[in-house]
């Protein structure tokens, strides 16, 4: 039977883990589009000029996603880094030469 301390405990910590996850949706679905919304309208006053207002809706938008994707992304990074001296094969990178035209000479 739990005392009265540990059911309080579970019910704070429970309470602060919903109210995380529900202000995470609130920053994720309302903040960053009324931003990025915001940055488009600022964009377009400022500049007058469409293509402007088309870019930054662009880089608002590519924001938006990459917050929404942020634990994919976290992963693919993991992933692209290789932590010793090599040439990780996934990160697309070529081989170093060591002197003109690859041959080794200095």
């Amino acid at each position: 039977m739990h005392t009265l301390p540990q059911t309080l405990a579970t019910g704070w910590i429970e309470t602060g883990t919903n109210l995380g996850t529900e202000f995470k949706t609130f920053l994720l679905y309302i903040v960053i589009p009324i931003i990025a919304l915001i940055g488009v309208i600022l964009t377009w006053w400022k500049t007058h000029s469409t293509p402007a207002a088309i870019v930054a809706l662009i880089m608002g938008c590519a924001v938006w996603w990459g917050a929404l994707h942020m634990d994919m992304l976290r992963d693919k990074t993991g992933d692209d880094i290789n932590r010793s001296n090599t040439v990780s094969t996934t990160s697309g990178a070529g081989t170093a030469n060591s002197g003109p035209l690859g041959t080794g000479a200095r």
